[in-house]
């Protein structure tokens, strides 16, 4: 016998919400080593973080390379990050876009300096790339006088 409901008298479990999604446990992920300083994982050190790689990148390209065009990624307000427009080659593009990604999604909390994390989120020629950069901007920033960059470097 086949039952048939009006909307008024339609069944109740049909209209519970479904139920929220699970968070990803993080148990997965390397203990930090000893020693290790860490820093929670907060809105403003996110933001402090993405500025300081797209000003690092923008001085090693623009001491590096010669052929900078105006950058535009897709889900980075790059205005708002750096506080101005920026000019990078495609291949520094390519570098900043990978970077503020994996910073952006870092699972870590707190949040050790990526140098000293024992989860490698970056690509190895990525990583190579961020050190050279970061070795690079971080002695032209201290000589030119921008000393807050590189304590963000050392701590």
């Amino acid at each position: 016998m086949t039952t048939l409901y009006s909307p008024a008298e339609a069944p109740v479990a049909a209209l519970e919400p479904e139920p929220a999604p699970r968070k990803v446990a993080l148990s997965c992920l390397a203990p930090l080593p000893p020693g290790v300083k860490a820093k929670p994982n907060t809105p403003k050190l996110l933001e402090r973080d993405l500025k300081t790689l797209a000003t690092f990148i923008r001085v090693y390209c623009h001491g590096k390379h010669d052929r900078q065009s105006l950058v535009v990624m897709r889900g980075f307000d790059l205005r708002k990050i750096h506080g101005k427009p920026l000019e990078l080659c495609p291949e520094c593009t390519k570098l900043l876009q990978h970077a503020l990604v994996k910073r952006t999604h870092c699972p870590r909390d707190p949040k050790p300096q990526c140098k000293h994390c024992p989860t490698h989120c970056y690509a190895k020629n990525y990583r190579q790339q961020i050190r050279e950069v970061m070795k690079y901007a971080g002695m032209k920033l201290m000589f030119s006088g921008r000393i807050h960059y590189l304590f963000h470097l050392l701590f």
